[in-house]
C-alpha cells in the first residue's frame, strides 16, 4: 500500500494506515514464536530452527523491526514522500535481514 502511493498520489490517509498496521504487526511477531513450537515440535513452518536456538538474535531482530515501523508510523505523519520513500525502505530492509538468517524460504 505505501509503495503503490508512493508512486501515484500519496494518499497520508491511506499511508498513515498502513504504517500502523505494519508496527502492529511488527509488535505481533515474537509471540508468535513461543517456546516448544516450530519444526522440532513438528510443527510444519518456513520458520528455521534458529528461531528457538538464537532466541536472543531473533528477538533483537524483532525489537528492530519494532523501532524501524515505529519511525515509518512519525514521517507518514508529516507527509513528506522522500522520507516515508527512506523509511519504507529501512523497514524493508530490516525485515529482509530476519528472513535471511530465520527464514527457510528466503
Amino acid at each position: 500500500m505505501i509503495k503503490d502511493e508512493l508512486a501515484g498520489g500519496a494518499d497520508k490517509a491511506k499511508m498513515a494506515g498502513a504504517a500502523k498496521t505494519i508496527a502492529a504487526v511488527a509488535r505481533a511477531q515474537v509471540p508468535m514464536f513461543p517456546k516448544g513450537t516450530g519444526p522440532g515440535a513438528g510443527v510444519k513452518t518456513d520458520a528455521l530452527p534458529a528461531i528457538w536456538t538464537d532466541r536472543a538474535t531473533f528477538d533483537g531482530h524483532a525489537r528492530k523491526l519494532i523501532a524501524e515501523a515505529d519511525k515509518l508510523v512519525a514521517v507518514t505523519g508529516a507527509g513528506n514522500a522522500g522520507a516515508i520513500a527512506a523509511q519504507f525502505k529501512a523497514v524493508g530492509s530490516t525485515c529482509g535481514a530476519c528472513h535471511k538468517q530465520f527464514r527457510a524460504d528466503d
